[in-house]
C-alpha cells in the first residue's frame, strides 16, 4: 500500500502539467504563454496539424 501511495504522489494530472507549462514557459522558452498565443495567431495556421504536416 505504501508503494501505491508514493506512485500516486508522483503522477501529475493533465491540469497540473498544463499549469506547470504556463508557469514556466517564459523561463524554458524565452516567451510567455501570451507571446506564444500571439505568435500562433499571427501565423495564419488554423488547424494544429497544418503546421506539422506542412
Amino acid at each position: 500500500m505504501a508503494v501505491t501511495k508514493n506512485i500516486k504522489n508522483m503522477v501529475k494530472t493533465s491540469g497540473e502539467i498544463e499549469k506547470e507549462f504556463i508557469d514556466t514557459a517564459k523561463d524554458k522558452t524565452g516567451k510567455s504563454l501570451q507571446d506564444w498565443l500571439k505568435l500562433v495567431k499571427s501565423s495564419g495556421i488554423e488547424k494544429e496539424m497544418t503546421f506539422l504536416n506542412g
